[in-house]
């Protein structure tokens, strides 16, 4: 799969994370003038094809109130 210069805005505005919002990938899509539909199609396009590993959720714990964090393996 080769990335055209959509894919890499949308790359580039959730580099960060997505927005806290009730629909970040629309909230995205508004960014960049495409529809929540298309930001959706092309981010699971390129998470099938590698260009992305994953979405997953990174909280951060001490904004959560927690003082410390454990990981096990």
């Amino acid at each position: 799969m080769t990335i055209d210069a959509t894919d890499r805005k949308i790359i580039a505005a959730t580099a960060g994370g997505l927005p806290l919002a009730a629909a970040p990938y629309a909230e995205v899509g508004g960014w960049l003038g495409l529809a929540e539909a298309e930001v959706i199609a092309r981010m699971s396009a390129m998470q099938e094809a590698g260009v992305i590993r994953r979405i997953a959720v990174a909280p951060n714990h001490y904004a959560l109130g927690m003082a410390a964090n454990g990981m096990s393996v």
